[in-house]
């Protein structure tokens, strides 16, 4: 389920935009998500870093279509998934 909603906005964000998402970046109603802050993995560190987008056009807002809508809502409400993502409930 997740990879149909990335071919729907993959398009339009980074893959660290993508997996730096939370549910509270997802307004159904107006179907629209707010990318605010990205996210990568630190070899030299061996942890992931959850930062800013690297430059002011970076935040922005991406209009979903219908289909998107209900995609994400089916996943919010997959309850395994919700476990897998307890602290950073990313969306994608």
């Amino acid at each position: 389920m997740a990879g149909e909603y990335s071919k729907k906005v993959w398009d339009y964000t980074q893959p660290g935009e993508l997996i730096g998402l939370k549910w509270e970046d997802a307004d159904f109603k107006s179907k629209t998500i707010q990318i605010c802050r990205s996210m990568e993995y630190r070899y030299s560190a061996k942890e992931w870093r959850i930062g800013e987008p690297k430059n002011k056009s970076g935040y922005r807002t991406i209009l979903l279509t219908k289909e998107a809508v209900a995609i994400l809502k089916k996943q919010k409400k997959n309850k395994r998934i919700s476990e897998i993502f307890q602290d950073f409930r990313c969306i994608s």
